[in-house]
């Protein structure tokens, strides 16, 4: 599958090969084939990059490099994708805020990047420019990521998380930053994780969903619209199969292809719900949205793939992340909107703030929204609509 992006491309985190500010557009990710998957940065500051995996298993980043978040050895913002050194039998991956991180085939996870607040793992807050061991983590099998943040499930469904604490986003039961892994309080049956930038949720095996951290906006979902420092339940949602965070909403994609959201919409119609403002502090279903087979959420927009292989996105057009080529931060919908510019063949999809990328059936990436990091992976910094990721960088 080919992955596209869009949005700010700045630092080149739309993989094209230049730095442009935004696009509605989806530009390809120049040159780069047999992606998989992809990730986008999960961040609130100014820095951002792109991770895709192919299928051969390695890692290749873009973007914004000034804590050694490629992986490349280097603190070299490069605008075009690069291989992550010396990783190979990737299975999972996530991008965080200026850290990434990646599960292999033997159940280590490895992260590099900036170590502020223990966010990599390794026991220490000094920044790696390569990928190094997570400390005494076995059996793991998928990796999440917020700006500050990092959780990892096991094969058991246990979960441990590190990095900065605040708010008990770790889900431990205080909130004290941790720099090697921690358990999750009172979770065993995890089958998927999302993330915000400041709150954490599990889909568990019967359906249910648990979130913790930041709940003042009622992304928790628990209608107490509190911070929690352990697990708690999201109301009346029991088939859930995969959850994503932003910054003050959750969504949740359930069994039959439908969607639930909750949260605030914060001025944005980021519920989908059809309204500008809407406070939920459990969950919404949203109507006339079904046949989703997957989601992704960035701080202020939320995008689904349907089984037809069309994308539809609301919130926040900003950059041009939602694909809508009118770029002003006055500009949203409030309702699941189709990117009409993006082929009807994706296969896969991710959004980090402002950003957006998707992976086409044929290896290739598009991506649109912020590029002004290099995110966008075209070289240039803003494309609302896709552009491709270009392959390799020199």
């Amino acid at each position: 599958g080919k992955t596209v992006c869009w949005g700010n491309g700045v630092s080149g985190q739309l993989g094209n090969g230049v730095d442009r500010s935004a696009t509605a557009l989806p530009v390809e990710v120049l040159e780069l084939e047999g992606a998989v998957d992809v990730r986008v940065t999960r961040t609130d500051g100014v820095v951002a990059h792109s991770c895709a995996l192919r299928a051969d298993d390695r890692l290749v980043c873009w973007g914004s490099n000034t804590h050694g978040q490629l992986g490349n050895g280097s603190e070299r913002s490069i605008p075009l994708p690069v291989e992550v050194s010396s990783l190979d039998g990737v299975i999972s991956f996530a991008v965080g805020g200026q850290h990434t991180c990646a599960v292999r085939e033997s159940g280590k996870v490895y992260c590099w990047g900036d170590g502020a607040n223990g966010r990599l793992g390794n026991e220490s807050l000094g920044a790696q420019h390569l990928p190094v061991e997570v400390t005494g983590l076995t059996q793991a099998v998928e990796v999440v990521a917020g700006a500050s943040h990092t959780c990892a499930r096991r094969a058991d469904g246990t979960v441990a998380c590190w990095g900065l604490g605040d708010d008990g986003r770790l889900g431990y039961g205080a909130a004290s930053s941790q720099s090697a892994p921690t358990d999750v309080a009172d979770l065993d049956d995890a089958v998927s994780l999302g993330v915000g930038s400041m709150h954490t949720c599990a889909v568990r095996e019967s359906g249910k969903v648990v979130c913790w951290g930041m709940g003042t906006s009622g992304q928790l979902g628990d209608g107490a619209n509190e911070i929690k420092l352990v697990p708690t339940e999201v109301a009346e949602l029991d088939d859930a199969v995969e959850v994503v965070a932003g910054l003050y909403h959750t969504c949740a994609r359930r069994a039959g292809g439908t969607v639930a959201c909750w949260g605030n919409s914060s001025a944005y119609g980021t519920l989908g719900t059809g309204e500008q403002f809407r406070s939920a502090p459990t969950p919404v279903a949203l109507a006339d949205l079904d046949g989703v087979v997957d989601l992704a959420a960035g701080q202020f927009h939320t995008c689904a793939l349907r089984e037809s292989g069309e994308v539809l996105c609301w919130g926040i057009n900003s950059s041009g992340q939602i694909g809508v080529d009118e770029i002003n931060a006055s500009v949203f919908r409030a309702s699941p909107t189709l990117v009409d510019t993006l082929p009807r063949d994706v296969v896969a999809i991710d959004a980090g703030q402002m950003t957006t990328c998707a992976v086409r059936d044929n290896g290739r990436v598009l991506c649109f929204g912020e590029g002004g990091q290099g995110q966008l992976g075209d070289g240039r910094p803003h494309w609302p609509m896709p552009v491709g990721v270009r392959w390799p960088a020199p």
